[in-house]
């Protein structure tokens, strides 16, 4: 009797710290942003300038990032996550800098960055900051992005893209 006994509180005690792993890597675990990502411009914030399809490929290191935008133009970038910068061209022909971190708890990604000036690529017209955040479910992807520009002034984009 007492060695069923004690078998069964092992087994209790094995299966609740299992659960105890599983919530601590849930709680823990980076998102994968990965997939094709279309706009919602109904659940959007000043989105109508933002890309129209998102497509994403995240590794170990980096996002690999291929933005659309409503002509079909679109650019490629690859943000990694060790603090290196990229830099791109976008479809506007400005410099894009960018450097991606993990925020605390590692949920959400933030990137800041430069946008130069179309004319003059050595000259910054904006900073941004942008932050990445996925859904608990997954499908649903926000990029909410504040632009401030070499004037001092700023905005805020809320960009929301449904997985597709």
């Amino acid at each position: 009797m007492k060695i069923r006994l004690a078998i069964g509180l092992l087994l209790i005690a094995a299966t609740l710290s299992g659960f105890r792993y599983a919530w601590k890597y849930t709680l823990y675990a980076k998102p994968d942003f990965s997939g094709n990502w279309n706009i919602n411009l109904d659940k959007s914030e000043n989105g109508e300038g933002a890309p129209i399809t998102i497509h994403v490929t995240q590794t170990g290191d980096s996002l690999i990032i291929e933005r659309v935008t409503k002509d079909g133009q679109s650019f490629f970038e690859r943000l990694s996550f060790d603090g290196k910068p990229c830099v791109c061209l976008t479809t506007s022909k400005r410099r894009k800098t960018g450097v991606a971190k993990w925020d605390s708890g590692d949920k959400p990604l933030t990137e800041t960055g430069t946008l130069s000036d179309a004319q003059d690529l050595n000259k910054t017209a904006f900073n941004f900051v942008e932050h990445w955040e996925l859904s608990t479910d997954g499908k649903e992807l926000t990029l909410k992005s504040t632009v401030t520009i070499s004037n001092g002034q700023s905005f805020t984009i809320k960009a929301v893209f449904d997985k597709g």
